[in-house]
């Protein structure tokens, strides 16, 4: 088995449901050859409370996403180290230094758009045509190496406005991004709205995509992440194996 097929089957068992694969070759300052990338998207209500305003809902799916996704690149770290690969999960307590140097932590949405799986919207966000922004990001960084996928260099929001009307602080440029572009929005000013008002979050609810997503569970053809996220034990999910199949849909 690939190593690539052996590294996906890890992490749809435990409930992930899209991986991609970074090529790091162009970027020394990580430290490493390779990243794997891997997300769950948000579940359906923890997406409404943001138009609710239902900001304990939305933290307490947002914490469970963050526990289940620390564990899951741990997980994968300890899977590829048995398997004698140098690794390093990107977590909240990761220590950046690869023997007696120094690395750069690398933000999850550049090795997301490195790997292919979507690119980054207006707001700042990665955006996914299958989940919108509605979702959660873990990695861990690695020298095995794999077969990468293509790296998205340009944005696919087309005319699409929405976020940057939407956003009550106007931090959004509505600058389309591409890799070489830096300031699309201002973090300031969305950090401050967001301590405002507590979780702002509008450009994710007002995605088209988003929205096609929701859909998509109203219609049955998604299966709502709520369930793992309700059963989680230690960041894992106690019946895995019952909704891997359905995320993967």
């Amino acid at each position: 088995m690939k190593l690539n097929d052996s590294v996906i089957k890890f992490l749809k068992a435990r409930g992930v449901a899209e991986v991609g694969f970074a090529d790091l070759t162009d970027f020394p300052e990580f430290g490493y050859a390779s990243a794997v990338v891997f997300y769950i998207p948000a579940p359906k209500v923890m997406i409404e409370a943001i138009d609710t305003r239902d900001v304990k809902t939305r933290g307490e799916y947002y914490n469970r996403m963050n526990k289940f996704l620390i564990r899951t690149a741990k997980d994968l770290s300890k899977f590829l180290k048995e398997n004698e690969y140098s690794s390093l999960a990107i977590t909240h307590d990761t220590k950046w230094v690869k023997g007696d140097k120094r690395i750069k932590r690398p933000p999850l949405k550049t090795l997301a758009t490195i790997s292919g799986l979507g690119w980054i919207g207006r707001c700042g966000l990665l955006v996914t045509k299958k989940y919108g922004n509605a979702l959660r990001l873990g990695a861990i960084l690695t020298d095995a190496t794999f077969e990468y996928g293509k790296p998205m260099v340009k944005s696919l929001c087309g005319k699409c406005m929405e976020c940057c009307t939407i956003c009550p602080a106007q931090t959004i440029t509505g600058i389309a991004w591409d890799p070489s572009k830096k300031n699309i929005y201002d973090p300031d000013g969305c950090r401050k709205i967001r301590r405002d008002e507590t979780f702002c979050s509008r450009c994710i609810y007002v995605c088209p995509h988003t929205q096609k997503y929701l859909n998509k569970l109203d219609e049955g053809l998604f299966v709502d992440t709520q369930y793992m996220l309700d059963h989680l034990k230690n960041g894992t999910p106690v019946d895995s194996a019952d909704i891997v199949d359905s995320l993967d849909k």
